[in-house]
Formats: C-alpha cells, sequence, structure tokens
C-alpha cells in the first residue's frame, strides 16, 4: 500500500538527535533559539522575530492573547478548517464568527469576513488552505489584526513573499504530517517584534518575578534540532513536491484537479486534490490498487457544522468537503509509486 502521508527523515534527524541526547540538555535551550533564527532567516527577517512552542496549536492560541484577544470579543475564521481553530478561539475567551471559503482558493472569503468585522472583532484568521495563500492584499484592508494560520503553508508565497510575513502575526506548524516535522510543534513570527516578545514571556512559565498568565508551552532541545535539520530540507522538499505536482497535473483533466494556478500566489503543494462528485468512490479505486489517499470531509467536519450553525450559510465549505480527494504527495514517495498514482488516476479521475 501507498501510504497518503509519510514524513520525510533520514539520518540527519538522527545525528541531530543524538547530538542533543549526548549533551545532557534536552529541555528548551540553545537549539530552539538557533530554530527561531533560522526560520527568521527562511522568512527573510532578522532574528529575533519568532518565538517556537510545543505545537502550531498553542502557537495558535498564543498568538490570539497577545493581540489582546479575550473575554467578550470576536474573532472571524473560515468554516473549512482544522478544529484547533476553535480551541485556539474558545481558550482564549472570544466567540468565533465563521465565514465561507472562495470557490478558488478554498480559503476564508475576504468579502464575508468584511461583512461580519464590527466593533468587537479582535482579529481574523485567514488559513493558507492546503498551501495555497489567502489574499492578504484584501484582507489587510479590513482594519484588524490578521492571523495568517501558516500550518500549512511553510514555502509558499504571496506577492513574491514568503506566507506568514504579511499579516500582523502568524503560526506555523511542526507535526507529524507537515512540511516539515519536529515530531511536534509550532512556531509564532512577526514582523512587529513586540509581540514576539509577549509571546516568549508567555511561554516563561517559571518566570520567578511576579505573577502573569503563562504557561509551559515550550519547545525542546530535542525537537528543535530535529526541527533544524528539516528546515535546511525544506527547499528540497519544496522542490520534489512541485515535481510531482506537475507530473500529476500534466496526467489528470485540468478541470478536475486543484489547486491550479493563482495570480500573485505560488502554493508550496502541500496537498494535491482531485473533484469527484462520488469521492468515496473514488477511494475505493484507488485502495484496490494500493494506494491510499483522504477525503478532506472524513478527516474534519467544517467549524460551522461543530457549532450547529445553519449549513446553508455555507454552500462552498459543504460542497467542497463532499466532493474532492486527496492524492499522496510527499517527498519519500518513490518513482515507481508516483508512476502507479498515475496510473491508477488516468484510470479512474473522470
Amino acid at each position: 500500500m501507498i501510504r497518503y502521508n509519510v514524513p520525510t527523515l533520514g539520518k540527519e534527524e538522527e545525528r541531530a538527535a543524538v547530538r542533543v541526547l549526548r549533551s545532557h540538555w534536552v529541555a528548551e535551550g540553545k537549539e530552539v533559539e538557533r530554530f527561531e533564527n533560522e526560520l527568521c532567516r527562511f522568512l527573510g527577517a532578522q532574528s529575533g522575530h519568532a518565538a517556537a512552542l510545543s505545537s502550531g496549536s498553542a502557537a495558535l492560541y498564543v498568538a490570539l492573547k497577545v493581540l489582546g484577544v479575550g473575554l467578550g470579543h470576536e474573532v472571524v475564521a473560515p468554516s473549512y478548517a482544522c478544529s484547533a481553530i476553535l480551541d485556539a478561539i474558545f481558550l482564549a475567551g472570544a466567540v468565533p464568527v465563521l465565514v465561507d471559503i472562495g470557490e478558488d482558493d478554498l480559503n476564508i472569503s475576504a468579502a464575508q469576513a468584511k461583512r461580519r468585522v464590527n466593533g468587537r472583532t479582535k482579529a481574523v484568521i485567514a488559513t493558507h488552505t492546503y498551501g495555497v495563500p489567502a489574499d492578504m492584499r484584501e484582507l489587510s484592508k479590513l482594519g484588524v489584526p490578521i492571523v495568517e494560520d501558516a500550518a500549512q503553508a511553510i514555502g509558499a508565497k504571496y506577492a513574491g513573499k514568503p506566507a506568514g510575513v504579511s499579516g500582523d502575526i502568524a503560526v506555523f506548524s511542526f507535526g507529524a504530517t507537515k512540511m516539515l516535522t519536529s515530531g511536534n510543534g509550532g512556531m509564532v513570527f512577526s514582523q512587529k517584534k513586540e509581540l514576539v516578545e509577549r509571546v516568549k514571556e508567555f511561554r516563561a512559565y517559571e518566570e520567578p518575578r511576579g505573577h502573569k498568565q503563562r504557561f509551559n508551552f515550550q519547545l525542546s532541545d530535542l525537537q528543535a534540532a530535529i526541527g533544524r535539520v528539516q528546515l535546511k530540507k525544506l527547499p528540497g522538499f519544496l522542490r520534489k513536491r512541485k515535481s510531482i505536482a506537475r507530473r500529476y497535473l500534466a496526467a489528470f483533466p485540468k478541470e478536475l484537479v486543484w489547486p491550479g494556478k493563482f495570480e500573485d500566489r505560488e502554493t508550496n503543494w502541500y496537498r494535491f486534490l482531485v473533484r469527484s462528485q462520488n469521492p468515496s468512490r473514488l477511494q475505493k479505486e484507488f485502495r484496490r490498487v494500493g494506494v491510499d489517499t483522504r477525503i478532506p470531509r472524513e478527516s474534519f467536519d467544517p467549524l460551522h457544522r461543530r457549532l450547529k450553525l445553519n449549513w446553508n450559510e455555507f454552500p462552498v465549505s459543504e460542497r467542497t468537503g463532499k466532493t474532492m480527494l486527496s492524492l499522496p504527495l510527499y517527498p519519500s514517495l518513490k518513482e515507481s509509486e508516483v508512476a502507479r498514482i498515475i496510473q491508477a488516476g488516468r484510470r479512474y479521475i473522470q
């Protein structure tokens, strides 16, 4: 069976982990600081503008906190997104205001978000769905802080700039299924250094001077060492993903594949999806020939359904979840496996 997703790990990550173990310092330390600064350089920023945390979910929650999101505030977010969005908003004491997504990019609709922004709105969360950047130019006109959820989007670009540098604050994830992994982990990035300093203060849970709300969301040096190796490999990962995606694009009907081309936006090919009126049947056909796939709707319910909102208000989110199938696309896919996927797809995708 060709697995749907596999982290691409090698001897370099193993050596990095052993090096930290032999140092006898595995908690947050120099490796974490180096990881933070190397991510800054990858994003074209100076050191000190990133803070590592224990997960992408923790990063999103803390990002909201340092923006001042709290009790009684509203946070506008897309319904077609991971449930971590709701968890972070509720944990901050705020109210989620969900809107539908765009038909083409599957990201938060700026037009719909504009209609829901009011005096209680403290932030808008823009997920870069499946590695396609949201329309940051339009979202920036809303007049409220924009949180870029770049959990799936490291390596993608918007208007020639890396995803994560256009909003007020951004979060990245290094979970096992993400573009690069440290096993688990996340990062907050902002061009506004004062926000990053607040994040670092929040994670300093053993601070002896006075009492402020803090929590142990620290990343370990062991995780950071693996993350640093993965970050060095990321350009190669991106090239391999793009190469596989180009083969898929050439093999399958253009009108049935996603993502397509977007002006001023460059995907990192985190996911490659095909449209089908019966994705369950298509999934069974792929499985029959030894290819594991995913139906996004089965991985997570749209957030409006979790909150029992009127599904008629989220037609694109509803339709997308029911008519998409995600194919394997990751750097450690072998050439023979890519060929098998293409052979099956030519037979069944129509």
